[in-house]
């Protein structure tokens, strides 16, 4: 089995790699912009995986705020 997991660099991405271990395949923001519908497709594509788990976050407060888009 292979699991992707985006948003892989942070804080539950990280903890999901160390629980799924060699099933698992990191995929970081430089790997792919989770808000270009392209870009995921291309990534899942090439991966092949049999299970997504998104945990990209966008989670500073102040900026979502001042910048809601």
């Amino acid at each position: 089995m292979k699991v992707a997991v985006i948003g892989s660099t942070g804080q539950l991405g990280q903890d999901l790699m160390r629980v799924f271990g060699e099933e698992a395949v990191g995929v970081a923001h430089q790997d792919l912009d989770v808000t270009d519908g392209v870009s995921v497709a291309s990534a899942m594509h090439s991966l092949k995986p049999d299970w997504v788990l998104n945990t990209a976050a966008f989670h500073r407060v102040d900026d979502c705020e001042t910048n809601p888009t």
